[in-house]
């Protein structure tokens, strides 16, 4: 668990870091003219849910195993990427992403590591308080393991909670309200704007 959650916070840093320049790069240009192309880094809930806007997330996740996964399995991490369509009072999300938990050694059995993919879409609206928000996703699990057979290849509905302050959006999420593997996760992302 130490190894996964340094390699957390690594990450959470370097994305942080890198998303600086763009931050400081979208202040000096607030005074002109916005510009037609490239990315933007967006700042708080509304410019994703803004009517027309289309973004892009990198995200990461540090998952906390529950039910018969915490059994078997460490706590893991999450890579992923998030595309959301703003409707105005909403926004409608796709993602994908890819899970591994390492395996747990318990009364002298050593269980494999287990990882899924994942591939979901939904949406989230905000929530009438400073950067707050609100939302699920429906997705289809695929996962990897010789040893885990109750799970398989599952449907799940994952509902989330989250703010969105500055471009930092950090949310929580469950994942086993309808399958058979259940995790907590703490994500962490930055969305580019791309229109």
């Amino acid at each position: 668990m130490h190894r996964s959650t340094s390699a957390l916070l690594a990450a959470v840093v370097a994305i942080l870091c890198s998303a600086a320049p763009l931050a400081a790069q979208k202040l000096a240009s607030s005074e002109s003219p916005p510009r037609s192309g490239g990315p933007r880094l967006t700042s708080g809930e509304g410019p994703i849910r803004s009517s027309g806007a289309i973004t892009v997330a990198p995200f990461m996740g540090l998952n906390f195993p529950s039910g018969d996964l915490s059994r078997r399995s460490n706590t893991g991490l999450t890579f992923g990427v998030q595309g959301t369509w703003g409707l105005g009072v909403l926004a409608l999300m796709a993602e994908a992403s890819y899970s591994n938990f390492t395996g747990k050694l318990e009364n002298g059995i050593e269980f494999e590591d287990f990882s899924t993919v994942e591939f979901a879409g939904g949406a989230r609206a905000g929530i009438p308080l400073a950067g707050l928000y609100a939302g699920g996703l429906a997705g289809y699990f695929l996962s990897y393991s010789n040893e885990i057979d109750e799970g398989g290849d599952e449907f799940d509905v994952v509902p989330i909670v989250g703010i969105h302050l500055g471009p930092a959006d950090v949310g929580v999420r469950y994942k086993g309200l309808l399958g058979d593997l259940d995790w907590f996760s703490i994500t962490a992302a930055v969305h580019f704007r791309l229109r």
